[in-house]
């Protein structure tokens, strides 16, 4: 590890229940919201972040073999509750599943190869349950198809499946959600103008269409997340001075009027994550700097506030990939 781990929008996840974490160490352990860490040698680190500011201490997992030269990434993979380091490599795909470790220094299994061919999208690569059987899936999003290798648990993923053969990718970003409350992963393009949307459905996927016109997007990051009381979809543009959010209205096919849900400085100049800190079905932001990480956590009320906590201030940062998840021990 450098002076410290480098961290990059990790995906965002609703708050984690213990009850479903499998394990015999369940009820003895904690699960936190965690910052991991991949350095280009392979080494893993994380630092737990607690409900209130606070940080656990670094602590130094088993290295993988496989670092991910398309992208890594955290997701649930098995559906247990926990993250799971995905290591994403043009023709290969590796895995090493988040497991309970109250000593804190085995909380991800060794890498498990789960798919052996080539695959990978010119837009983006993400993970989501494409097809609604419980389980994550690979999606490699390209400017005009989209494919995904569907996920069974700890064994595999299949040979890729297309999902759309539609041009579609937006110029600012690129991302995933649940506009319509089906279940489905619905795949939004963030332009300069303009928001589109092509969305699931009984017989698939649509033509894309427009859910907002007008220019909504962040300098700092352009970001999906949860909001417990409403949707599951909630855009975020996260500027150096101003966040702004708009959520789905599925019945009207579009995105509500975007509003101010925070100000002040606020953004990290080695990282920005998404992660629900404090385990309350909302999506936090973490601002990662040299020496220190800021939170500013989603209230009930709707918004960010003014000013940013600060929840640690140890020099925490890698230099391969840096991601956001849940771990417990």
């Amino acid at each position: 590890m450098k002076a410290g781990i480098r961290f990059g929008v990790g995906a965002l996840v609703c708050a984690v229940s213990l009850a479903a974490i499998a394990g015999d160490a369940r009820a003895a352990s904690t699960t936190y919201a965690s910052v991991i860490a991949l350095d280009t040698n392979g080494a893993v680190y994380v630092e737990e972040l607690t409900k209130t500011a606070g940080c656990s201490s670094v602590l130094t997992e088993s290295r993988v073999s496989h670092v991910g030269t398309v992208t890594n990434l955290l997701a649930d993979i098995d559906g247990d509750g926990l993250s799971d380091l995905v290591e994403w490599n043009a023709a290969t795909v590796y895995v090493s599943f988040g497991q309970v470790d109250l000593a804190g220094t085995a909380l991800f299994s060794g890498e498990n190869r789960l798919l052996n061919q080539t695959f990978s999208g010119n837009v983006a690569n993400l993970v989501y349950d494409a097809n609604g059987d419980g389980y994550q899936d690979l999606i490699a999003w390209n400017t005009n198809s989209i494919y995904y290798a569907a996920g069974n648990g700890r064994s595999s993923f299949s040979a890729p499946a297309l999902l759309s053969s539609y041009t579609f990718y937006g110029q600012k970003a690129n991302t995933l959600g649940d506009v319509n409350a089906d279940g489905a992963p619905d795949f939004i393009a963030w332009d300069n103008g303009s928001m589109w949307v092509m969305a699931s459905g009984s017989s698939g996927y649509s033509a894309p269409t427009e859910w907002l016109n007008g220019g909504f997007y962040g300098s700092v990051a352009n970001l999906n997340g949860f909001y417990a009381t409403h949707y599951n979809n909630l855009n975020i543009a996260w500027n150096s001075s101003s966040i702004w959010v708009t959520d789905s209205n599925s019945c009207l096919c579009s995105f509500g009027t975007p509003s101010q849900a925070g100000s002040g400085s606020f953004s990290g100049s080695q990282a920005n994550l998404a992660v629900d800190v404090n385990l309350d079905g909302y999506t936090d932001l973490v601002a990662v700097n040299a020496s220190n990480m800021k939170v500013e956590l989603f209230n009930t009320t709707g918004g960010y506030g003014t000013s940013a906590t600060t929840w640690c201030t140890n020099t925490f940062y890698g230099s391969e990939a840096t991601l956001a998840g849940y771990t417990a021990r």
